[in-house]
């Protein structure tokens, strides 16, 4: 990974963060995931139908609550954020 430097401090590009976190997001993100976002992702598809875009899909949160029959196509910034082929999340 290429850091720079700038006023003597090292800074990384935002994708190069994306990258560096991307293993361990899940695990740091955890308090976060379990105590407020659980709750609100299952009302955000609430009703949801047809084809979704999900920008920043990242490790996948919020596959468990995709619409059994919808279309779903997940962007984002960092190849390292993106989950397997075939793997799937349990809710």
């Amino acid at each position: 990974m290429s850091l720079g430097r700038n006023d003597g401090a090292w800074k990384m590009t935002k994708k190069q963060t994306y990258v560096h976190i991307a293993p361990v997001y899940d695990l740091l993100d955890l308090p976060f995931e379990s105590g407020r976002y659980r709750p609100i992702r299952r009302i955000l598809f609430e009703g949801v139908h047809g084809t979704i875009l999900d920008a920043g899909v990242g490790t996948g949160r919020n596959m468990p609550f995709y619409p059994p029959n919808g279309e779903v196509v997940g962007i984002d910034l960092v190849r390292t954020c993106w989950l397997r082929p075939g793997s799937a999340r349990q809710a």
